[in-house]
């Protein structure tokens, strides 16, 4: 049965804040690299990046960006 397509993401990337270490954290290339290569290999379409703090406790809006050192 055909359906309507689906643009998958999956979960978001994400630089890690304080002591909470999930499989999607990375800091830097190298752990960008580490947390997207089993998400496309799963057959993600898009990769979702959180650029900056707003959700749950946190909602000061800095900027997030894993490629920062």
């Amino acid at each position: 049965m055909m359906g309507p397509r689906m643009f998958i993401a999956g979960y978001g990337l994400q630089v890690q804040r304080g002591v909470n270490v999930t499989a999607n954290n990375a800091t830097g290339p190298t752990e960008v690299m580490r947390v997207v290569a089993p998400a496309s290999v799963r057959g993600a379409d898009y990769i979702k990046m959180y650029g900056s703090t707003g959700s749950g406790q946190d909602v000061t809006q800095h900027e997030t960006s894993p490629m920062k050192k």
